[in-house]
């Protein structure tokens, strides 16, 4: 494989493990920025299935779905994109 492979595979891989690192340092530290991470944290004390893992599977692959439709389609083709995009 040639540089630029390699790089386009270990950049997303080290990109992912280091989001994964930060998130659970901040979850570890449950003091929360705003009112939103707040709430989470409280709800992940009340529930026994974290609450921030029902709402992302239930509601981050839609607002993907529609940023992609809406805002990314738009203006990466300067008109209304598919659904595949």
């Amino acid at each position: 494989m040639d540089q630029q492979k390699v790089r386009r595979i270990l950049l997303p891989l080290v990109g992912v493990a280091l989001t994964g690192i930060c998130v659970g340092v901040f979850k570890f530290a449950a003091f929360g920025v705003d009112p939103y991470q707040s709430f989470m944290s409280g709800m992940d004390a009340l529930v026994p299935i974290p609450f921030g893992t029902l709402a992302t599977a239930f509601a981050l692959g839609p607002l993907i779905d529609w940023f992609n439709r809406k805002v990314s389609g738009p203006l990466l083709h300067g008109k209304r994109a598919s659904r595949g995009v």
